[in-house]
Parts: structure tokens; sequence; C-alpha cells
């Protein structure tokens, strides 16, 4: 598990990075430790789905050429409308090398609770895949993007890939 591993966080009580790399997170807004998908009390976070986030600094380790996102969801409601929110995971600013992870508000096709992945590169270069379908709510899920800088994006649900489009605009 430590080979290439450039960021762990099990939210074992706090958002420590586990990893060699130290890229501890800062809780903000209204998150709260919860049970987890194995019944274990505090070893989980919730999200409010508004104004509730960990802030994860910007360190050129988490910056490889590739990079593999993996989380473990379940969305107790989707009703938000408006841009892609919540987001299960960003890195980076405006400015910066980024990624996001989340779930779409309304996805190009008006699919709402579908699951989004984007990436700016440093030239500018939005790349985005995302699902066509909305994810169950009060359901555990296994959600992980696998992206390279030189590919495409790719999704996969509970292990299965599920890609429904994949786009990219300069």
């Amino acid at each position: 598990l430590d080979a290439g591993l450039v960021a762990y966080y099990p939210f074992d009580g706090n958002a420590y990075d586990y990893s060699i790399n130290n890229n501890d997170g800062k809780t903000y807004g209204a998150i709260e430790l919860t049970t987890d998908r194995f019944n274990t009390p505090r070893s989980a976070y919730y999200f409010n789905g508004r104004d509730s986030y960990i802030l994860i600094p910007d360190d050129n380790t988490l910056n490889p050429n590739s990079i593999t996102v993996s989380v473990w969801m379940n969305m107790e409601s989707f009703t938000h409308t408006g841009n892609w929110i919540p987001r299960l995971f960003q890195k980076g600013f405006t400015g910066q090398r980024q990624y996001e992870f989340g779930i779409a508000s309304e996805t190009s096709n008006g699919v709402g609770g579908a699951l989004v992945f984007q990436s700016k590169d440093s030239g500018n270069t939005w790349r985005s895949a995302g699902t066509n379908f909305s994810l169950n709510t009060n359901k555990w899920y296994h959600v992980a993007a696998v992206y390279d800088v030189n590919k495409a994006i790719t999704l996969y649900i509970d292990g299965k890939e599920v890609t429904d489009y994949w786009h990219q605009e300069t």
C-alpha cells in the first residue's frame, strides 16, 4: 500500500495524512465525526453538503502525473442545485494544478447526483469525466477516479468501470 502513496486519510478521529508526506487536512464548517460503513463510531466524517469541507494543503507531493483518488461515501440526500457540489475531494485553486471529485447537481444530460471528476493542468486545460446516472441515497459506495495527465479519466464505483463521458477543453 505504501509504494507510490502520496496521501492517506483514514479519518479515524482527525484529518491527518498518514503517508510519509504529512499533508494534514484541516476541517471547516459544520463537519462532524460519525459512524463508518462498518458501524465504527467516530471513523468517518459527515459533511452537510453546503459549507463543510476538509482543506488539504497544496503541495508538490500532490502533483503527480497520474493519481488515483479513492473514497467511501454515503449520501443521506441530494438536493443541491447550481454548480456541481458537494465535492468529495478538491486539491488546488485558481492558478494551480487542481483536481476535484464530486457529485454533479446536474450533468449535461440533466442527471443530478452523478459522479464527476475534473482536473486542470498548469496549461489551463480542463478534463472531466462523469456518469450519466444518479447514485442512490443511504447506500455505501466505494468510488474511485484514475487520472493520468496524458490520458483520459476513468471512474469506478464498487470496482466497476462506470465512465459514461469524457470531455476536454482549453
